[in-house]
């Protein structure tokens, strides 16, 4: 179970909007002081994320400022990697291959490969905005 740590900063009907800030990693290392990663983190510090979290199923309302814990199962984040990384490879090689049966021409397989990876894309941009909650 991956556990961040956020704070709702505003309420819109039965959702929460809550703010959570991204922390490099390097904080939690040991070997920070001898690390050059932590140079280029010091760049891209902590970042504000906000996600809309419904609580209807909650017994008790949140309020502004309350400090909540959002729990992520470690399936959904295996589940979405697998999706996010090899949907898209899968898409585009499938019509790479099915435009190499039809065409010679290697500029349509080309094309047919583009069009599969941007067809991958929405399909997951759809998927992911249809069960954020």
């Amino acid at each position: 179970m991956i556990c961040e740590q956020g704070k709702v900063v505003a309420i819109e009907g039965s959702v929460a909007v809550v703010e959570v800030i991204q922390q490099s990693s390097c904080q939690a290392c040991s070997a920070k002081s001898a690390c050059g990663t932590q140079l280029a983190s010091k760049l891209f510090q902590s970042k504000r994320h906000y996600l809309k979290l419904p609580f209807a199923h909650l017994d008790q309302q949140p309020a502004i400022g309350d400090a909540v814990e959002i729990e992520i199962n470690d399936s959904a984040v295996l589940i979405s990697s697998a999706l996010v990384y090899c949907l898209p490879l899968l898409l585009m090689m499938f019509f790479a291959f099915t435009a190499s049966e039809w065409f010679v021409e290697e500029l349509w397989v080309v094309l047919f490969a583009v069009i599969g990876f941007a067809l991958s894309i929405m399909a997951i941009k759809n998927a992911w905005i249809d069960h954020r909650y």
